[in-house]
């Protein structure tokens, strides 16, 4: 089957099922073992030997890994807005409880996209698709790190990424340099 996320910043809290009723369900613990299972799958693909196929794979794992960073980019505006508030709520000691349980949270949430897209897509893609025989692919996975880096920097604007986009400049094929 295919399988079509959309991400709506806000939403996701709540769910109803087909009768119409809403229950409640762990949104970010939802969001960060989606998002590793379906990484884990497209993956799977990415090794496969027909280019048309590995192509398209290696274009969806990227998509995949730059929706997890954009979400992580949000976590850290609303963890920086929850440690304003906690700071400014000195003495309200319920208010600075349920900060601090959502700060922990969010932190975790990041923490585990963070992972996902550091293990999962980088060491396990992008390792071995910037030196595929397509270079589309190469070029496409040039494109992603430079994507990765621009919506973080603070995570990939670092030799151990940057050196890819050093050994690519030199690829034989103009459409990759």
């Amino acid at each position: 089957g295919i399988v079509i996320l959309s991400h709506t910043p806000g939403a996701g809290a709540e769910d109803e099922d087909e009768l119409g009723t809403s229950r409640k369900f762990s949104s970010n613990r939802f969001q960060v073992e989606l998002m590793r299972e379906l990484v884990s799958r497209v993956t799977e693909l990415v090794l496969v030997g027909q280019p048309d196929l590995r192509a398209a794979a290696t274009t969806a794992v990227w998509e995949l890994a730059k929706a997890s960073m954009e979400r992580t980019v949000e976590l850290t505006a609303k963890l920086e807005t929850a440690q304003r508030q906690y700071a400014a709520s000195k003495g309200q000691s319920r208010k600075m409880q349920a900060l601090q349980h959502s700060m922990d949270t969010w932190k975790r949430h990041k923490a585990e996209l963070e992972v996902v897209v550091d293990e999962s897509v980088v060491q396990g893609v992008f390792i071995h698709r910037y030196r595929d025989s397509n270079p589309y692919i190469r070029k496409e996975s040039l494109d992603a790190l430079r994507q990765l880096i621009l919506l973080r920097p603070d995570m990939f604007l670092k030799d151990k990424y940057l050196k890819y986009i050093g050994w690519m400049a030199s690829d034989k094929e103009a459409c990759v340099r």
